[in-house]
């Protein structure tokens, strides 16, 4: 059974979000016909997923606190 803290799964759902804006801004960039707007968007996307990525590794480094507390859980 995989348990996921209530911390990761924060971390998790926000990263889920910051992915998702990523692609919202990626998209309005590729349309936008102005370069410099365009290499904006294009570094405020790139930004998200970075923080994306740093939110997915904390989530990666949570869970096995997570897990292994599983086994003090009441049986009875």
């Amino acid at each position: 059974m995989r348990i996921v803290s209530r911390r990761a799964a924060g971390f998790s759902d926000r990263a889920a979000r910051y992915r998702e804006q990523a692609d919202r801004l990626d998209e309005i960039a590729n349309s936008d016909n102005q370069p410099r707007s365009r290499a904006r968007l294009s570094d405020l996307a790139d930004q998200y997923r970075r923080l994306a990525d740093r939110l997915r590794q904390r989530v990666a480094d949570d869970e096995p606190i997570a897990n292994s507390s599983g086994s003090f859980r009441n049986q009875g």
